[in-house]
């Protein structure tokens, strides 16, 4: 399925003037809200988004005039949002030329605001705004870039869809780092980790060519989404998607597999818990994602334990 490109500019304004700046901090005047709105949808934007930055911090209502202006201006959607605290606020903004109304920390302080708003003006006209920043230091000392694109793009051709092809992945995405400009040090870097990363990699008797502190972070935490409460459920959506068995008591897993077996495998999906999963905590490289996996790996035990006494009508 082929995803249509959007493209959705959003103007951060304060005190009228659209401003840029980095984590809302060394704000610097960008133009006027009313030109620039202007020429992204004659250039073929496909929404626009209006975000008062300072707002809900100042307890300033949204520039109803501004609002106005912008919207006489365009063609397109329009998402306004800042200082949204109430149905009062959001009437105004979408009385005033809006199509959208945009809701950040008064849906914080006030949750139930996002039902009411949905409940009056229809679930369309409210979009929540969700503004994120890292408040911890990564406790491993790697390239954070490389293993962001390489976290990104492990599985962008993943072979068990396309006939066991593991050349596809590694092509695909070094086309994408081409196509984006990254520098070609960390392109290769990062498809060195693509081609490594696999768990069925570790089956094969060539031992590992490759190793790195950000082959291993992305591995561990390829890993870690493969066990625990969404392990599970992905290992039973792929078994159900392959038609496999969900257990079958006269096939037994097979713990000696090579690569090859493995690759081929149609064996009932709670073998896939003896043939990987309850593996993959001892292969965790990182002190870190030997943590995580401690519990998840004790939740998928406690499961096991659960569904047997279940099929046997124990419980």
């Amino acid at each position: 399925m082929t995803l249509t490109k959007r493209i959705i500019p959003c103007l951060d304004v304060k005190n009228g003037r659209v401003v840029k700046g980095f984590q809302f901090e060394s704000i610097k005047d960008a133009g006027n809200p009313v030109e620039l709105a202007k020429q992204y949808s004659k250039e073929g934007a496909d929404e626009l988004v209006f975000l008062d930055i300072t707002a809900s911090e100042e307890k300033r209502e949204t520039i109803k005039t501004l609002v106005r202006k912008v919207a006489s201006v365009i063609n397109i959607p329009f998402t306004v949002g800042g200082g949204v605290n109430s149905m009062d606020d959001a009437r105004n903004i979408l009385l005033n030329g809006a199509d959208k109304v945009g809701i950040n920390t008064g849906a914080i302080k006030n949750p139930k605001i996002l039902t009411e708003l949905m409940e009056i003006f229809g679930r369309q006209c409210v979009v929540v705004a969700i503004d994120t920043k890292r408040n911890y230091e990564p406790k491993e000392n790697a390239n954070l870039f490389v293993v962001q694109l390489a976290a990104l793009l492990h599985d962008i051709a993943d072979s068990k869809f396309y006939k066991g092809d593991e050349t596809l992945g590694p092509k695909i995405a070094s086309e994408f780092l081409k196509e984006h400009n990254v520098d070609q040090l960390s392109r290769e870097h990062i498809i060195k980790i693509i081609e490594n990363v696999s768990f069925k990699n570790s089956l094969s008797n060539t031992g590992k060519s490759f190793n790195s502190i950000e082959l291993q972070i992305v591995q561990d935490a390829d890993r870690l989404d493969a066990i625990g409460a969404i392990g599970i459920a992905r290992a039973f959506n792929y078994g159900g998607f392959k038609n496999r068995e969900l257990y079958n008591p006269e096939i037994t897993p097979n713990l000696t597999m090579s690569k090859e077996e493995y690759k081929k495998s149609s064996a009932p999906t709670i073998n896939h818990f003896y043939e990987k999963l309850l593996l993959l905590k001892e292969k965790m490289n990182t002190s870190t994602g030997k943590k995580l996996a401690e519990k998840r790996h004790d939740f998928m035990l406690s499961y096991l334990d659960q569904f047997y006494q279940e099929w046997e009508g124990l419980k």
